[in-house]
């Protein structure tokens, strides 16, 4: 959801992994007509060869959802390859999470042995006082989840 740092963080992960570690790095950014409150989708790429794909990213590695309404609303899972990541940023605990995860979306997890995690960095940003800005805490789970933490 626009304003909420989903943006930043990304900008600050790729500039992270581009900085510290001998990766190339690519980032592009498709935002909805409304910016603030609209969806955000992210395409970044990072790899060990030099990156030249003027194009967006439709079998991505990692997917995160910011919004727990998304999920009813988009095909969250769409072209996650198999073994990839889904990184959820939910406002429910764990059993919660997993009873409002729409069937079909269990069924894929399961069926393409998707790697699951949960954050609720809502809870995180209003703790450490950063209200709504959950850029440092997206951006501590996409590095979690993906086995990498170059800081």
């Amino acid at each position: 959801m626009g304003a909420d740092g989903t943006v930043g963080a990304n900008k600050n992960s790729i500039k992270i992994i581009g900085d510290t570690t001998d990766k190339y790095c690519q980032a592009y950014f498709a935002y909805d007509s409304k910016k603030s409150g609209g969806i955000t989708v992210s395409h970044l790429r990072f790899g060990d060869k030099q990156i030249r794909a003027p194009y967006l990213v439709n079998t991505p590695d990692f997917v995160a959802c910011h919004v727990p309404s998304y999920l009813d609303k988009y095909d969250m899972l769409k072209g996650l390859k198999k073994g990839g990541v889904f990184l959820f940023n939910s406002i429910w605990d764990v059993e919660e999470t997993k009873k409002r995860l729409p069937d079909h979306m269990k069924k894929y997890l399961a069926d393409n042995e998707i790697r699951f995690f949960i954050i609720n960095a809502t809870k995180i940003a209003e703790r450490t006082g950063a209200g709504h800005q959950n850029q440092y805490h997206y951006a501590n789970g996409i590095f979690q989840s993906v086995g990498s933490d170059p800081l």
